[in-house]
């Protein structure tokens, strides 16, 4: 099992490294930057040559860089969409130069141009960011919780996009339990996960799916609200969570917990509550 959490970068972007191994993960996910800041200085050559070389001492992998919150490459508003291709063809580069396998990306909002334009913008955007930046790492495209305007709430959307790009090995899907959850499809008990996982795998294919985040969600079923929550303690709950992630379509996926972090215990708490899924038999945990 690859299981990990999403660590800070405060200090010096190694520092990220020894907190996950602190945590006892064998993966993780970074910022490469501040999240929500446009430009960024560029990173110094020591630094991510220090991250790799602690990440490859403590043989952690893979490493998941996210992108900043800020860049809209659905965006019909022209300024926005070629700033945040800029910018993320430049945040690509910069988790490449860490040796990061997986960058992932949200596909951002439409503002009520349409679906179809969106996903046009987005796909467009994408192959510009793969030709400029021309990465060694994977993009994944992360499904939203679908609020208002935003694309990748539908699985129909994200095999659009994937379709359309002429980089298939490139580019794949980061799967999001709370998004999934909250954009209308079920969770909650064995049989609709197993439903959902195979209506993905018919329209997406699983294969496409190298990353999945493990989040409960705070937000009730179809709210399209985007609020992650501690392991087994929202609206998914423990059942449909071991369900999501012990499934064979997802077993050998890496996981990533977006938790809440309001204390020191937190991280080791919904870590230690995912492990439990694959060393504890579902009935005695019911217990």
């Amino acid at each position: 099992m690859q299981l990990g959490v999403h660590v800070s970068i405060a200090g010096q972007l190694a520092d990220a490294v020894d907190r996950a191994v602190a945590l006892g993960c064998n993966t993780f996910q970074i910022f490469a930057r501040n999240p929500r800041g446009w430009a960024a200085p560029p990173l110094a050559p020591a630094a991510s040559d220090e991250f790799r070389r602690r990440r490859q001492a403590a043989k952690l992998g893979p490493v998941v860089v996210h992108a900043p919150y800020l860049f809209n490459i659905a965006s019909p508003e022209e300024r926005l969409w070629r700033d945040s291709i800029t910018q993320m063809t430049q945040d690509v580069q910069r988790a490449d130069q860490c040796g990061a396998d997986f960058y992932v990306l949200h596909l951002g909002s439409h503002r009520g141009e349409g679906e179809a334009a969106g996903v046009e913008r987005v796909a467009t955007a994408l192959q510009q960011v793969l030709e400029r930046a021309t990465p060694r790492l994977v993009l994944l495209l992360e499904n939203s919780a679908g609020a208002g305007h935003c694309v990748g709430g539908r699985f129909e959307q994200m095999a659009a996009i994937l379709a359309t790009l002429k980089a298939p090995k490139r580019v794949g899907m980061c799967l999001d339990s709370a998004h999934t959850f909250t954009s209308g499809y079920d969770l909650r008990t064995p049989a609709v996960v197993d439903a959902t996982l195979k209506q993905l795998d018919r329209l997406v294919g699983v294969a496409q799916v190298r990353v999945v985040h493990v989040n409960d969600s705070k937000a009730a079923f179809g709210t399209n609200v985007d609020r992650h929550w501690h392991i087994g303690e929202g609206h998914i709950g423990l059942a449909g969570l071991r369900a999501f992630v012990t499934h064979p379509l997802l077993r050998d996926k890496p996981l990533i917990l977006e938790t809440p972090k309001e204390s020191a215990a937190d991280d080791p708490r919904n870590l230690a509550a995912v492990r439990a899924f694959f060393t504890t038999p579902a009935r005695a945990a019911a217990r």
